[in-house]
């Protein structure tokens, strides 16, 4: 049946089934996001007009995989039964029709016996045209694997940027506090104190450039989603705690620098310094 070689899931009410098919039924199932708008109007009563029919609306659906484009089901989508549409608009041809494998394995050799069967039938090779759901799997999988390269080298590269930033703020920090750290020494203040101090201000910074990165990486992708309500979003919280367990550790590297070489500084040499 179309709704479980489409993977189509009923969220209310129900699908499209053999009576309606056979009594010619005029009803139909409809998107979430067309049944969202639709419950927005306060003259709707549950039918629709398509093709200058009135179909109640039995059910809505949403489909659980995404198909890349494959599909003629779009965000604002009603499904109704072949046998109406046949018998109310006659000369209606089918351009298309999904056929679902046993196993991943099939899919290949089922794909070549449905070409040759419309070719024994219909005498023309150019007319018919077989898509396999798995070939396009495997050139997206291809395309995702090289985007998360690039997205890793910009990354890491955005990541030796800030750090390095750090170091210098870091570095020119302990320049102008050179007395204030020969004082400090000089009444006896620990090289692990000095150390610490100046960690955990390059943690600060780390941190705040941090949130603010994570910040724009969750808002972004949910401004598309407002924008684009068939683009679905998740960002794991394991992500958020990974980005953000990396923003201390890349300040905690760039700020050691910093830190030891105010920890060492001569007390009676920094107390010199202009």
């Amino acid at each position: 049946e179309y709704r479980y070689v489409r993977n189509i899931d009923v969220v209310r009410g129900r699908f499209i089934d053999r009576d309606d098919l056979r009594f010619r039924n005029k009803v139909c199932v409809v998107t979430e996001l067309l049944a969202k708008k639709l419950e927005r109007d306060p003259f709707y009563n549950h039918a629709l007009t398509l093709f200058g029919l009135r179909f109640n609306v039995i059910g809505v659906f949403r489909e659980r995989v995404n198909t890349f484009g494959q599909t003629e089901v779009t965000d604002y989508s009603a499904i109704i039964p072949l046998s109406v549409i046949r018998y109310f608009k006659p000369g209606n041809t089918i351009d298309q029709f999904y056929v679902s494998a046993e196993s991943m394995e099939l899919v290949p050799q089922v794909s070549e016996q449905i070409r040759q069967l419309l070719i024994r039938r219909h005498r023309n090779k150019s007319l018919y045209k077989v898509d396999n759901l798995s070939e396009i799997l495997k050139a997206a999988n291809k395309i995702s694997i090289g985007l998360t390269v690039v997205l890793l080298v910009i990354a890491a590269i955005s990541l030796l940027a800030s750090g390095v930033g750090i170091m210098n703020v870091m570095l020119i920090t302990v320049t102008e506090r050179t007395r204030e750290i020969g004082i400090k020494k000089a009444i006896g203040a620990l090289r692990r104190v000095l150390l610490v101090e100046f960690l955990a201000e390059a943690l600060i910074l780390s941190c705040g450039g941090g949130l603010i990165g994570i910040l724009l990486g969750v808002a972004v992708p949910y401004s598309v989603h407002f924008f684009a309500p068939s683009i679905q979003i998740h960002i794991p919280p394991v992500a958020i705690l990974a980005g953000f367990g990396v923003t201390l550790l890349v300040g905690l590297t760039f700020g050691m620098i910093p830190a030891m070489r105010a920890s060492r500084m001569n007390p009676v040499d920094a107390l010199r310094y202009e």
